[in-house]
């Protein structure tokens, strides 16, 4: 730029404004001065006296009038894309029918996934105090494995006075016990033992009653607000009774809060702590090794806690009296519990743990699923937009701006793409019941709250609208016009390869999750179908929850039950399969003479239960009701428990001592054949069996099939004659198991609802790439037609390469799949093994279904008349 001349965005701003009948003279004037100006001062001064004069005339009188020009404001430009843009979709009917639906199921998929790792990652997040809470726990280490156990009720109050590092404790017990407010208002519950500090260290709001006082006496009750309307029909229940199994009286003198679903532990009903440790088993009050009671310690949040629970553990060594077992202490944060904390054994099923492989299983999916989609929309997309390039082409002949372009093709994607969210989160929202049934929770509470959810999948529809339109923006609108005009636009080498490797991504993908999914369903059903080694089948449990009156009369009691026609066998005992249960420590001597100690699961049973489950005895005899001695005196192992010892024949045990919790002896009578009492997530534990009715909490009877709906009806008119008081509480041995694998059944169900989705947002993209390919080369195959192609030959040409790309897909995801699905089977002790007659039938039917998809439009393409296809247009 020459410096002698005026300013150059100045003087075009003027001519910009400036009225056409007196630019020229002004101009001319404006040069004038500015050449007089630079004579007279300096250059300098003469462009800063420019820019003034600009300025200064910028005024009415001089400015250019506005009316009678046309213009275009931001909105008639925005309702000018959005027309073009619904001209386009109404003309592609088909095409916008495939992206709808492709990125509509992807965005629920999506919105599901993520909310659910949401739900699963919240628990225990509510406690104000949640950061500082830590749950003490303790391992059991023996010759049998490590026994994860939770704590005993002394060691908190002694570890507070302890360590100034424990600002606070509280001490929960769960269990389960009938509780009923009238004879017809009664259910089983989940509840708890609890004390005062409950509510300083957790966040459990109460609504009615006084925090330091309500656990003041045994047996005082703090009900949610749902247990108190369940059982009262009113939040003003204080001084209300409770029966508990049947015979014992608790008031209520409190309520609270309902404890929010995302927490690793979900009770209705807190009972007083010194109902358990002054009334119903005052020994656990000073035991240190009688386990199943959760200690929560709030620590200091400066503490070392490595350092803490080290000197925790010392403290601890000094109080137990140790044999061969070792104990060791763990101090756990509250807000891993649920997902990367161990089960501990508990008699109860409010205690509840995640299953952390969960989430990234999910969120992998959503994002898959999400992929399939996108490029199904990218790829149909820019095959659209290639076919409008003339319109571009047009566009740019008659001034419209490069820019301009740009900003429409980017906004035609991204506001289809928003459109579609829109209508996902309207069927999240709409179908909010039928989303928590098959997340088997409720994941969602008010729909419209989740704000974060929608504005990630927002932000999420964006990236998708800017992915899409990346092509057509930056990459149609820079071509030439020639090129444009003729429609000539081919992909190049790069642009090929990666559209080729999108489809093969997405046939892997689809054949990973199918694959999946199938071996998931294989596992569930080798897990309900497998020999467990005992009979389960119409096996009914009541659960009399310790009551004396059947424990003294249990013989009686069996027969009454027994004397109705549709009872074939009555049992009782301490456990039943599937059920956690009692553990014990059980000294034997191994195979070189020494006594081993060894922390076994314990069976305790009457004279019936071996023979009612049909448990195989292999060595020995069972117990005998006329053998007085058979009582307490006598002991059966399983072979796990006979291989722990180091014996290999199982009648080397035959006549062993034993000594069972440090005061039953005896000696060993006989060895029964291993049977599945715990999931088939776990090998078969060492187990010992004996009879000792101070521990019978179970009546199992074995019914007639013929009419089981009956017979339970029988059942529970005797039981109103034989015990009026105990309300009659069963479940069935099958169920028991069932629920065992709720979590696998859960997984099983959406991984196929996933998989299926999968594979049919695949074969949608396959069809629309079908339809555009068999479009494109119409008039090829009208030539090919007329030099005497058969439709055979040109079916062939047509799908050659979409299923070659298919084919590849399918044999890079097949590896893959049976890598994930073997880490999958890793979490069963117990599992099927798998082969290729599992997956041959679902690769042939992918292969069929794609085949089928690229064949129906490739038909139509090659069934046409020439002289239709070789028109021209």
């Amino acid at each position: 730029m020459n410096k002698n001349s005026p300013p150059k965005y100045p003087l075009r701003f003027f001519r910009w404004y400036c009225h056409s009948d007196f630019l020229e003279d002004i101009e001319g004037d404006l040069l004038e001065r500015f050449e007089k100006r630079a004579k007279e001062k300096s250059t300098r001064s003469a462009r800063w006296g420019f820019v003034k004069d600009v300025i200064r005339l910028f005024r009415p009188g001089i400015i250019r009038p506005i009316t009678g020009i046309k213009k275009m404001n931001a909105i008639d430009i925005l309702i000018n894309h959005f027309s073009l843009t619904f001209r386009s979709l109404v003309k592609n009917k088909g095409f916008t029918a495939i992206n709808l639906t492709g990125l509509t199921m992807a965005f629920l998929v999506c919105l599901f996934s993520f909310q659910y790792i949401s739900f699963e990652l919240s628990y225990d997040n509510y406690h104000k105090n949640g950061d500082s809470i830590y749950r003490m726990v303790t391992n059991v280490k023996t010759s049998t494995g490590i026994k994860l156990e939770s704590s005993a009720i002394p060691a908190a109050p002694e570890l507070a006075e302890q360590f100034p590092e424990i600002l606070n404790y509280t001490r929960i017990f769960l269990d389960y016990l009938l509780v009923q407010s009238n004879v017809d208002n009664y259910q089983e519950e989940n509840l708890a033992y609890a004390e005062a500090s409950l509510f300083e260290v957790f966040t459990f709001p109460l609504v009615k009653g006084n925090p330091k006082t309500v656990f003041d006496a045994p047996f005082n009750a703090v009900l949610s607000e749902s247990a108190a309307l369940k059982y009262f029909g009113t939040l003003d229940c204080i001084g209300m009774e409770l029966k508990l199994d049947g015979t014992t009286s608790s008031f209520v003198t409190g309520v609270m809060k309902d404890i929010p679903e995302n927490s690793h532990f979900k009770v209705d009903i807190f009972l007083s702590l010194s109902s358990l440790t002054e009334v119903w088993n005052p020994g656990r009050a000073t035991n240190w090794t009688a386990f199943g009671c959760y200690s929560y310690l709030l620590i200091d949040g400066n503490s070392d806690i490595a350092a803490l629970n080290k000197k925790i553990g010392q403290f601890i060594d000094q109080k137990i009296q140790r044999g061969e077992a070792s104990y060791t202490t763990e101090l756990e944060p509250l807000t891993d519990l649920y997902l990367f904390a161990d089960p501990r054994g508990s008699r109860t099923g409010s205690s509840v743990h995640g299953n952390v492989d969960n989430i990234y299983i999910f969120g992998i999916i959503a994002l898959l699923v999400l992929f399939i989609a996108v490029f199904n929309f990218i790829n149909i997309s820019n095959a659209l937009y290639i076919k409008r390039a003339k319109e571009i082409s047009m566009k740019k002949i008659l001034g419209v701006g490069q820019t301009q372009q740009k900003f429409q093709y980017l906004l035609d994607s991204i506001s289809f793409s928003l459109f579609v969210c829109l209508i996902a989160i309207s069927f999240f929202i709409l179908f909010t019941p039928t989303i928590n049934q098959l997340a088997n929770k409720p994941i969602i509470g008010n729909a419209i709250d989740h704000y974060s959810l929608y504005i990630l999948v927002f932000g999420l529809a964006i990236l998708v609208g800017i992915l899409s339109g990346i092509f057509p923006a930056f990459v149609l609108t820079n071509l030439k016009y020639d090129r444009l005009l003729k429609g000539n636009i081919k992909l190049g080498s790069k642009g090929l390869l990666l559209k080729n490797g999108l489809v093969v991504v997405q046939f892997a993908i689809s054949i990973i999750m199918v694959i999946s999914a199938v071996v998931v369903a294989k596992q569930l059903n080798y897990l309900q179908t497998k020999e467990l080694g005992f009979s389960q089948s119409q096996k009914l449990i009541i659960d009399f929850h310790f009551d004396e009156s059947i424990k003294r009369n249990e013989k009686t009691i069996k027969e009454k039950l027994k004397s109705l026609p549709g009872i074939m066998s009555a049992s009782i005992s301490s456990s039943v399969p599937g059920r956690s249960g009692r553990k014990s420590m059980t000294e034997l001597p191994t195979k070189n003479r020494q006594v081993e100690e060894l922390y076994t699961d314990a069976y305790y049973v009457d004279y019936d239960f071996i023979n009612q489950y049909d448990i195989k005895l292999i060595a020995g005899r069972g117990f005998e009701e006329d053998r007085p001695s058979d009582h307490r005196q006598s002991m059966i192992l399983n072979e796990s428990a006979v291989k722990t010892l180091g014996y290999s024949d199982p009648e080397e045990v035959i006549g062993l001592p034993f000594l069972q919790a440090g005061r039953w002896k005896g000696e060993v009578i006989g060895v029964v054949k291993d049977f599945h009492f715990n999931s088939l997530h776990e090998k078969i534990a060492p187990l010992t069996m004996s009879i000792a009715r101070g521990y019978f909490t179970y009546l199992i009877l074995e019914l007639n099939s013929n009419d089981v709906k009956n017979t339970v009806a029988q059942i529970e008119g005797m039981w109103k004659e034989i015990l009026p008081e105990l309300p009659l509480s069963y479940t069935f041995e099958d169920q028991t198991y069932e629920a065992l694998y709720r979590s696998e059944q859960q997984l099983g169900n959406l991984t196929f609802y996933f998989a299926m989705i999968a594979i049919s947002l695949s074969l949608i993209g396959l069809l629309g790439l079908a339809t555009l390919t068999s479009k494109d080369r119409i008039k090829e195959m009208g030539i090919r037609k007329v030099l005497g192609a058969s439709p055979l030959q040109l079916m062939i040409l047509l799908s050659r390469k979409l299923m070659t790309l298919s084919l590849i897909g399918l044999i890079i995801g097949l590896p893959i799949s049976i890598i994930s699905s073997n880490k999958w089977l890793a979490n069963f002790a117990y599992r099927l093994e798998l082969s290729w007659w599992m997956i041959t039938p679902v690769i042939m039917i992918i292969l069929v279904l794609s085949l089928l998809t690229i064949g129906s439009q490739v038909y139509k393409a090659s069934t046409v008349n020439p002289t239709e296809s070789l028109k021209s247009e």
